[in-house]
């Protein structure tokens, strides 16, 4: 009587050590779902088989998703607007990597999405026992920085250009005065 009664005892209480265990971690995974849905940058989580686990809402709208379009599917069947499998080449690059090669130096590459430009970032994903679970991409628009980049490229090659001609006109008129200026 004595050992079934310690039994049901010890039974009882794993169940509320259990119940608090699976509130724990719920409450941890809210939290990190919270954190992931309000960064500004667009983040796609995926498993070790490229199946999309979870993504935020500014990863959804970066890639023109509707709803949980992309999610529980292969990240790699992902086509942007001209129909192209933009992550394929890179994440099959990524995972020719050595462990010690994809936590040293992510990949990096843009993606063009309507005529967005993303600059794309993908990093392994551990858990606390650094065990290999995945890899997480964010996804940054940098349309605005590109076409900056594009518009100083272009100043100075027109600049450059306009100097270089005055220069050679006066290059000619002090060779013309230096040889035949006596």
């Amino acid at each position: 009587q004595g050992l079934f009664n310690a039994f049901n005892d010890m039974s009882a209480r794993l169940n509320v050590y259990e119940e608090q265990n699976i509130e724990q971690l719920t409450l941890e995974r809210n939290k990190l779902e919270a954190v992931l849905m309000s960064i500004v940058n667009g983040v796609v989580v995926c498993d070790n088989n490229d199946k999309v686990v979870l993504l935020n809402n500014h990863a959804k709208q970066m890639l023109e998703l509707e709803d949980d379009q992309l999610l529980d599917t292969n990240i790699q069947n992902y086509v942007d607007t001209e129909g192209e499998y933009c992550f394929t080449d890179k994440i099959e690059e990524y995972k020719k990597l050595s462990l010690e090669e994809k936590s040293s130096k992510p990949v990096i590459f843009n993606i063009t999405i309507d005529g967005r430009i993303l600059k794309s970032i993908i990093s392994p994903m551990f858990t606390q026992n650094h065990d290999y679970v995945g890899y997480i991409i964010v996804l940054i628009d940098v349309t605005r920085e590109t076409e900056m980049d594009k518009m100083k490229s272009d100043f100075i090659s027109n600049v450059s250009h306009e100097l270089r001609t005055p220069v050679t006109v006066l290059r000619s008129y002090i060779d013309t005065l230096y040889n035949y200026g006596d």
